[in-house]
């Protein structure tokens, strides 16, 4: 996954696992979610 340098692919900064429930930490999306933008194409 390191290798995946994209503008169109959020990056993974981190996991925390230890305990529950599991996080991951993600870079912010700016133009917002991916299930918003599906919702507003009706494809």
């Amino acid at each position: 996954m390191r290798c995946l340098d994209h503008r169109n692919i959020v990056r993974l900064l981190g996991v925390a696992a230890l305990e529950e429930p599991v996080m991951i930490l993600l870079e912010l999306a700016v133009n917002g979610s991916m299930k918003v933008s599906v919702q507003a194409h009706s494809w």
